[in-house]
């Protein structure tokens, strides 16, 4: 009886391990679609670049530009005024200086975040420098872009959107990688 005992165990624990197994794959896919519905994590798709729309010349969106280092990332970012006024429709591009303040080349990540959260469906991204990963040598300064539109159907009660960007020293993680 004993034996019968120790297989049923056995049985019960190789299948715990393999839902905990399963359920941690998972996660990863079922994170991705709750930002990508709830825009949580400021999760903002890339805008085709030839999608034309109209201005709205009666409204004027208040546009403001935070950026953060993680503990461990030795870069400073400035990103000028702050804050901008954009009609919903226009195309508009501001530029983040980002220099390594290190005697030695990095790998950063920028990851984005909006602020409100619903207005992360209606900020459209043609391009920025949170797509890839950027490289700077030691000691590098440079000149980082993001080209947005804010979408006209944005709510009427929301007159401010923070675009917020966490920066993160991926430098191991490329090297592994490439």
């Amino acid at each position: 009886m004993a034996k019968a005992t120790h297989k049923a165990v056995l049985i019960r624990t190789t299948a715990a391990a393999a839902l905990m197994f399963g359920f941690g794959y998972a996660m990863v896919p079922m994170y991705n679609l709750i930002c990508d519905i709830t825009g949580i994590g400021g999760r903002v798709k890339q805008a085709e670049a030839g999608q034309p729309v109209a201005i709205d010349l009666n409204r004027q969106i208040k546009v403001e530009f935070t950026s953060a280092m993680n503990q461990y990332m030795p870069w400073r970012v400035d990103i000028g005024s702050g804050a901008i006024k954009v009609n919903p429709g226009q195309r508009q591009t501001v530029v983040f200086k980002a220099t390594n303040l290190t005697s030695q080349d990095m790998v950063g990540q920028a990851i984005p975040n909006i602020t409100p959260h619903e207005a992360t469906k209606y900020l459209h991204k043609l391009e920025c420098f949170c797509f890839q990963q950027q490289t700077l040598r030691a000691g590098e300064t440079r000149d980082m872009a993001v080209t947005f539109y804010i979408d006209p159907t944005l709510p009427a009660d929301i007159g401010t959107v923070t675009l917020s960007y966490t920066f993160f020293d991926v430098t191991e993680a490329a090297a592994k990688a490439g």
